[in-house]
């Protein structure tokens, strides 16, 4: 199986001058949607919106799951015509650890696997892949607006346990397309592995993905002196911010690329030089960054339970998006952590959490990450604990509670049945009066949510 793509051809014909597409990695990012969109907009408008300021989109919910070739054709429909969407392929073909519950339920019926299954890229499977993506990139490619497709493999990618050949492969397959590869383990392009890397993404005519990076030699931050051009046609280039420490530590994709190029320096001459090579060269080509939304004028100050539930969302959003599970595994563990943030368990939350999570199957990373909320709130538990005290205690006894005076409560109060049963069992009864519907709300929630970010549009309606 070879997919085609002849718009590719027409798109890389040489012109007079060089053309810049400049784009971000998703129209959707939590950054866009906090302070760049008009409030109130609906996110069926985004797309649109955003084409309006920019000339390229990389699609990154295409990573996670193939898309419905309706939704493409909406998006082709809510945007200019010379708009180009770069897509980026399925974890699968980069390397990435994937569950099967990731493929296409009609692929993973064929290759007869478990949900929990981890699917190893044989040749059969990735064929498979490509052909499930065909018809959406079939659409783009009527519609004149597909660009580049992106291999963005996994930093455990190395030269060390792999070899290059091992993307030979899915670069076959896709030889009738543009192909960029971005490496993002550091000892491809290190001493005398940097001719070979680039004479093999070369001689198959892929797009070597240069990067803006810290300058910190870590094996997951790839050099940003290096501006390497590999095709005639075509450069990529993504910026991935300067702080060093936010990119190595930082626990979600919001933290790790949070930063702004609010300066000139001297990576404008090194763009600059990589602009220059092309241009002479008299052909079209396309520079593809992700840059962090605009922001907008600060507003009064929030009071401080705002500014810390802001600062948790702002921390987890973009992690909960983007965790390599289903939709349904995230929004049940997410489910599950906030039902145990609600009861009088204290110590026992987050392992409970995560116990439950495992037997149900479901994220244990958005349960352990949901779960965390109860952080935020500290300051109105002990009004929580005693609504669900006094609701416990009537819904078991019929009456009313008398005053109690509630002190620190360890782990060994559990044990001790006095205490047990006078205080805890009616908040552990009361605490499920509101954590079930906290906990459906979640559920329903995250699953809009996910789902929404993943397709990077709302669902078409068909007449």
């Amino acid at each position: 199986m070879r997919l085609r793509c002849d718009v590719i051809a027409k798109a890389s014909a040489p012109k007079q001058g060089g053309k810049i597409l400049v784009g971000t990695a998703s129209w959707s990012d939590p950054g866009f949607v906090e302070f760049w969109y008009p409030k109130k907009m609906r996110p069926a408008d985004r797309l649109s919106w955003y084409a309006q300021h920019f000339t390229m989109v990389e699609v990154n919910s295409t990573f996670y799951s193939v898309p419905d070739p309706m939704l493409v054709r909406r998006w082709c429909d809510v945007t200019p015509q010379d708009f180009v969407f770069n897509i980026k392929l399925h974890q699968l073909l980069s390397h990435h650890s994937t569950p099967a519950k990731l493929l296409p339920p009609a692929l993973q019926k064929k290759l007869r696997l478990e949900k929990n299954a981890k699917v190893v890229p044989a040749t059969a499977t990735i064929n498979e892949m490509l052909r499930a993506f065909a018809p959406s990139l079939e659409v783009l490619r009527r519609a004149e607006k597909l660009g580049v497709l992106l291999l963005q493999l996994s930093p455990a990618f190395s030269p060390r346990k792999h070899e290059l050949s091992e993307l030979e492969n899915a670069l076959q397959l896709t030889r009738d397309f543009r192909v960029a590869v971005e490496l993002r383990n550091r000892n491809w392009v290190e001493a005398e592995q940097l001719e070979k890397t680039l004479d093999f993404i070369r001689e198959r005519n892929a797009i070597f993905v240069n990067v803006d990076a810290p300058p910190e030699k870590h094996f997951t931050i790839m050099p940003s002196e290096l501006n390497a051009i590999t095709n005639s046609d075509t450069a990529y280039l993504r910026l991935h911010g300067r702080d060093s420490r936010a990119y190595i530590t930082g626990k979600s994709v919001a933290a790790r690329f949070n930063y702004n190029f609010t300066q000139r320096s001297d990576s404008e001459k090194h763009w600059g030089s990589l602009f220059r090579r092309l241009r002479r060269r008299g052909n079209c080509f396309e520079l593809g960054y992700r840059v962090e939304a605009p922001r907008s004028p600060a507003g009064p100050p929030l009071p401080g339970p705002l500014v810390r539930l802001k600062r948790w969302l702002a921390a987890h959003h973009m992690t909960l998006m983007t965790i390599a599970d289903t939709p349904h595994s995230i929004a049940l563990g997410s489910a599950i952590g906030i039902f145990f943030g609600f009861t009088p368990l204290w110590t026992m939350k987050t392992l409970l959490s995560i116990g439950v999570a495992w037997v149900f199957k479901s994220n244990k990373v958005a349960a352990a990450i949901a779960v965390t909320l109860h952080d935020i709130i500290l300051p109105l538990m002990p009004a929580i604990f005693w609504w669900e005290y006094k609701v416990g205690y009537y819904a078991l006894h019929g009456a009313q509670p008398r005053r109690i005076r509630i002190g620190h409560v360890t782990i060994w109060d559990y044990l001790h049945s006095d205490v047990f049963v006078r205080l805890i069992w009616p908040t552990l009864v009361g605490s499920l009066f509101l954590a079930i519907p906290s906990a459906i709300a979640t559920y329903l929630v995250m699953r809009m949510l996910v789902s929404r970010a993943r397709s990077e549009g709302p669902p078409v309606r068909t007449s």
